[in-house]
């Protein structure tokens, strides 16, 4: 059963600088962004929103983010299968 990860409903409006649109980040995004950036580094710069999402990236503590996460994988780990986690 897939459980809905509590980071994707903590979002924010990041504006970038690079086109001036404003667009929705969660917190699950940026956690997924720092373990890709953990294990690949791109051979060229970012550049436009992608830099500027970087940016955004680098300001939140990635051990905050990976407690959070560690601790949802134990909460579901225990679960009986019955209970179904909704989206709220």
């Amino acid at each position: 059963m897939v459980h809905p990860h509590p980071l994707a409903h903590v979002q924010f409006k990041h504006r970038c600088n690079a086109c001036g649109d404003a667009y929705a980040v969660t917190l699950y995004d940026v956690l997924q962004e720092k373990r890709i950036q953990r294990e690949w580094r791109s051979p060229r710069p970012p550049r436009g929103c992608h830099a500027n999402f970087d940016s955004l990236v680098s300001e939140i503590p990635a051990e905050l983010l990976d407690d959070v996460d560690r601790a949802w994988q134990r909460l579901i780990a225990h679960l009986p299968p019955e209970i179904d986690l909704q989206s709220v």
